[in-house]
């Protein structure tokens, strides 16, 4: 498994048991990617998208941010 360093985990950074976890009593089941668990958001991660980025200078930055 190659290191992800400085690459953006995702929704969590951790593993789910058996691929899936109940909420309000209602099981949700996720895709499993590491043996029997999901990891890190499940097989199409943050790491395989891609973003539209834009950069920002004191120029053409909103007021306050």
């Amino acid at each position: 498994m190659a290191p992800y360093f400085g690459c953006v985990v995702g929704r969590f950074a951790n593993r789910i048991a058996n691929g899936s976890f109940t909420l309000d009593g209602e099981e949700f089941k996720l895709a499993v990617n590491n043996g029997p668990n999901h990891l890190h958001g499940g097989l199409i991660g943050y790491n395989k998208k891609l973003f539209d980025t834009e950069i920002l200078t004191s120029k053409n930055r909103e007021p306050g941010l």
